[in-house]
């Protein structure tokens, strides 16, 4: 389940004055049906153009094989997820801050390839002040919930638990 790829259906059912029993076999609910599946690929393509080609499933490989393997990680993708709209309307409206995410990625290729195929990874102090600066701007762009969520990752870092279990030291 990924709120940035396919199909997903909320289901509401309205409860007025009490009138739904439990055998109305779902006579009150309402059926939405919304795709992420063209926003992401949308976003990526403006940061990322045809290199994305290569990049975009790593990504995917480091969340699913990496992060999803660990607490922290875990945490980390559900936070991301929670504000993925949010994410991405900022980034396509904001051509610098684009720009700027397409080039820490970039810039963290060879640490996330290394670490999709399970090596212990080393990263340096600039680029580890890169992705705190990206941070620093998410936070003055984004609204409160976008700030709360920047905080809380530049917090994860500092503490270093998520680095220790994802295999990176700095």
């Amino acid at each position: 389940f990924s709120f940035s790829e396919g199909e997903h259906t909320l289901l509401f059912a309205v409860d007025v004055d009490g009138a739904i029993e439990e055998g109305d076999e779902g006579d009150n609910v309402f059926e939405m049906s919304f795709t992420w599946g063209a926003l992401w690929p949308g976003v990526y393509g403006r940061m990322f153009g045809p290199a994305g080609s290569d990049t975009v499933p790593l990504l995917r490989k480091v969340r699913d094989d990496v992060l999803m393997a660990s607490g922290e990680g875990r945490a980390c993708v559900r936070m991301l997820y929670r504000l993925s709209w949010d994410i991405a309307m900022i980034l396509l409206s904001d051509t610098e801050l684009r720009l700027q995410t397409a080039g820490v990625v970039k810039q963290l290729l060879p640490e996330a390839a290394c670490l999709a195929d399970g090596e212990t990874v080393l990263l340096s102090s600039s680029k580890l002040a890169s992705c705190e600066a990206l941070l620093d701007r998410f936070a003055s762009r984004g609204d409160p919930k976008v700030k709360a969520l920047a905080a809380a990752l530049q917090e994860k870092m500092r503490e270093g638990s998520l680095f220790d279990q994802l295999g990176i030291q700095i």
